[in-house]
């Protein structure tokens, strides 16, 4: 994952957007199963009918902020 990161937005930001990389992999990791944990104890029977739409309305959000965030490419400095 570093190369990645630093071939897409070049060593200047890399330890920023390692840092925000790791963070969000570590709330999903804390966050899902929680939400999962909770639709299961709530919602025994039906289970599988709640979790998959919220794990695409959370992937949809994930591409929203992703999309939003993105830099022009004549503004790249790298």
């Amino acid at each position: 994952m570093p190369a990645f990161v630093l071939d897409v937005v070049g060593s200047a930001k890399m330890p920023v957007m390692y840092g925000a990389i790791l963070t969000a992999w570590s709330a999903g990791g804390i966050v899902g199963p929680q939400l999962v944990a909770y639709l299961s104890d709530h919602y025994a029977t039906q289970l599988a009918v709640y979790a998959f739409p919220c794990d695409v309305a959370v992937l949809f959000l994930g591409l929203l902020l992703a999309s939003t965030l993105r830099e022009d490419k004549e503004k790249r400095v790298f």
